[in-house]
């Protein structure tokens, strides 16, 4: 390897100075650095060097800024004219835990020094660059858009099955009894943020002896009248709510005889009671949650 020690390179004519061929690769020794090459608005983002505490940036260089632990302060350099500096929220998080941009002694920021600013936009990324004394560091490059995770569904356990039965494009979690349907993640809506619910009430009960009567319908209505048997009752009319009780036995059979009353009509979490006498009982409700 040669080597050519000179102070100064100068072209012969022209005012042009080609270092290096097409396609070639111009390096400094490790441990120098350049003036008066300037920079074409960019930085060189350190991927190895991801920050959760504060710290000192380098001009030229560009940050990847983790606030899940807790607030980060970036203390600015020196700045001399043309310096850069990239800032970027690496988990998402920066509206939660915000970064503090630090100046250094009486350097300012977009003009200002009373109060530090706070970058707290989830997904932020900026580029600050160092003007002059009279502004500082200011902004040239700003995005709060965050980064594309892919879509994202609701995401849920509680009911039967406690992970929801699948049925097309959606999953259903049945409750027939108190209970607790637990969100862990909430969707975004690139895939579904949406949950919705019904209430199934019970059938009232059916009447007893030997006789074709059928129970009440669901609803929030008393039993229906008895059927034609000789001694049977019309059932109970379901609930109309989660919590709201059964509705009362039917009234005796359209004989008249009084020997036994319809059952009374399910609520959202148990069965309604036996009428008078051998009325069946209301059947259950349910509440069923859809997510998709």
């Amino acid at each position: 390897m040669s080597k050519v020690e000179v102070n100064t390179i100068e072209p012969q004519c022209g005012t042009t100075l080609t270092l290096g061929g097409s396609g070639d690769t111009v390096a400094l020794g490790s441990g120098a650095s350049q003036t008066g090459f300037g920079r074409t608005g960019t930085v060189d983002w350190q991927t190895g060097d991801i920050k959760t505490a504060a710290f000192i940036p380098a001009t030229g260089k560009g940050y990847f800024v983790n606030t899940t632990g807790g607030a980060v302060t970036v203390n600015l350099p020196a700045g001399s004219a043309g310096d850069i500096i990239g800032l970027k929220d690496y988990a998402g998080t920066w509206d939660s835990n915000a970064v503090t941009l630090n100046p250094n002694g009486a350097q300012l920021i977009g003009g200002g020094s009373a109060v530090d600013p706070t970058l707290t936009s989830e997904g932020g990324a900026l580029l600050l660059v160092y003007v002059d004394g009279t502004q500082g560091w200011l902004t040239t490059a700003e995005s709060v858009t965050t980064s594309p995770t892919g879509a994202q569904y609701i995401i849920a356990t509680g009911g039967s099955p406690c992970t929801g039965a699948i049925c097309g494009d959606y999953k259903t979690h049945t409750f027939t009894g108190p209970g607790s349907l637990c969100v862990s993640n909430a969707g975004q809506p690139g895939g579904s943020t949406t949950i919705d619910y019904t209430v199934v009430a019970g059938g009232g009960g059916g009447g007893s002896y030997p006789s074709t009567a059928a129970g009440g319908t669901g609803g929030t209505g008393t039993g229906g009248d008895g059927g034609t048997g000789p001694a049977s009752g019309g059932g109970g009319g379901g609930a109309g709510g989660y919590s709201a009780a059964g509705g009362a036995g039917g009234t005796y059979g359209n004989n008249g005889n009084a020997s036994s009353g319809g059952g009374g009509g399910g609520s959202a979490t148990s069965g309604g009671s036996s009428g008078n006498g051998d009325g069946g009982s209301g059947g259950k409700g349910q509440v069923r949650i859809w997510a998709w």
